[in-house]
């Protein structure tokens, strides 16, 4: 038979127990709000909330580990006594306070220590517009860009916290099958690369490729994004050459102070180099005179011709056009002047002539007064007085007579002269 003092024992040591988990339920807190993620612009206030279920007596924060001192920047939200820890975090910035936060109550005598669960408190900062490159090469927005099978392209973030989301789209098409998304060492960088390997081909040459930045500090709606015009190789195959006045006359007779406008366009990509060749006759040989797309010069005597090289093969395709400028000397141009206004001169005077002539075949020129708007009427004058009537009153009759006319003039001069007036004469001379 066991002794007794054993069984008392054994009850002794549950009832320790009991009251030990008893005072140590009495002294265990929980949080009821724990801190979760939160992210604020830089420079300005946000808050982590921390809410225990009764009042402590202290509470403390940490950030990634490293216990926080409250004061300046961070200050607690309420008092400890009403069981809330809030932290508030005052002009917020990237370098102190972007990073894994934690807030708990040290173990007193009465209360037990807790700690919270870890959450991120982000400071957002706008990256940077997005760019592309292309083997390492920078490329401006909207610019034209050659590829091929080798190309490399990537698209770049920078300095946004957290890194930018990037993705890309070929036309309205997106490519997210052929994105490769990485982190470089600097986390606040993001990277998008585009390996294009097998996948690219000649439809993609008028095509627009974009990078599409998307990030929490943007607006809503609102996404960032560069683009460049993707350009497929292509060899040259027509050139255009043509004046720079619009003319499509490929013969120019100007003065020889005149300039000269002449431009040219080719095809293919990249874009072709070009060359003006000239020669001074049509036996001559071609020779280089400019290497520039459009020329202008002053005119000189020669035949000019566009030439477009391939970017690629070298190789050389001229123009159909060839341009013959002629130039003429500034006395040559008066001559010519002069000539023409005679001639314009000489034909004047032929409209004029043939004018009068037609007028004088018509008998309208010259002007003459008709008959019958003279004045008088010499049908009643006796014939042996009608000469000496035509004589006074007709100066339009010619003054050549004959001699019988003549010898009747004489007698009627010797008649005025008595001193009976020619009226009184022909009076006489009318009597039976």
């Amino acid at each position: 038979m066991p002794p007794r003092h054993s069984n008392a024992m054994k009850v002794n040591i549950l009832k320790i127990f009991l009251l030990v988990l008893t005072i140590a339920l009495a002294n265990c807190i929980s949080i009821k709000t724990q801190p979760s993620n939160t992210s604020v612009q830089e420079s300005e206030t946000g808050q982590l909330d921390c809410v225990f279920d009764s009042s402590v007596s202290n509470c403390y924060w940490s950030k990634d580990d490293v216990p926080v001192e409250i004061g300046d920047r961070y200050r607690l939200a309420n008092s400890p006594n009403t069981g809330d820890c809030s932290l508030k975090i005052s002009t917020a910035q990237l370098k102190f306070d972007d990073g894994l936060w934690s807030c708990g109550t040290s173990q007193t005598s009465d209360h037990l220590g807790i700690l919270s669960q870890k959450a991120k408190f982000t400071v957002l900062i706008t990256p940077k517009e997005p760019y592309i490159m292309v083997n390492r090469v920078q490329q401006d927005n909207e610019s034209n860009v050659p590829l091929d099978y080798s190309s490399k392209i990537i698209c770049v973030s920078e300095s946004g916290n957290p890194p930018a989301d990037l993705s890309w789209q070929l036309d309205s098409m997106s490519l997210a099958g052929l994105v490769t998304l990485y982190n470089t060492t600097d986390e606040k960088i993001k990277r998008a690369e585009l390996n294009i390997t097998q996948q690219i081909d000649k439809s993609w040459k008028e095509s627009k490729l974009s990078c599409i930045s998307d990030h929490q500090s943007y607006p809503p709606i609102e996404r960032h994004y560069t683009y460049i015009n993707i350009k497929i190789p292509y060899s040259t195959t027509s050139v255009n050459a043509f004046s720079a006045n619009g003319t499509t006359d490929t013969t120019m007779k100007v003065d020889s102070h005149t300039w000269i406008g002449l431009n040219c366009t080719a095809d293919g990509f990249p874009e072709p180099k070009y060359r003006w060749d000239h020669k001074t006759d049509d036996n001559s040989q071609w020779k280089s005179y400019r290497t520039e797309q459009n020329i202008s010069f002053q005119a000189f005597s020669a035949q000019f011709q566009c030439v477009a090289i391939d970017s690629a093969t070298e190789n050389e395709i001229r123009s159909q056009q060839v341009f013959n400028v002629i130039t003429i000397s500034a006395s040559s141009a008066k001559i010519g002047i002069i000539l023409s206004s005679i001639v314009i001169v000489l034909v004047l005077i032929v409209i004029l002539v043939t004018g009068i002539y037609y007028l004088y075949k018509k008998k309208k020129w010259p002007f003459k007064t008709p008959t019958h708007e003279r004045g008088h009427n010499n049908t009643n004058i006796p014939e042996n007085e009608q000469l000496n009537h035509n004589v006074y009153t007709d100066n339009t009759l010619p003054l050549r007579e004959s001699p019988k006319r003549n010898e009747q003039n004489e007698e009627l001069l010797n008649r005025n002269q008595n001193t009976q007036p020619v009226s009184t004469l022909l009076q006489t001379d009318a009597r039976p």
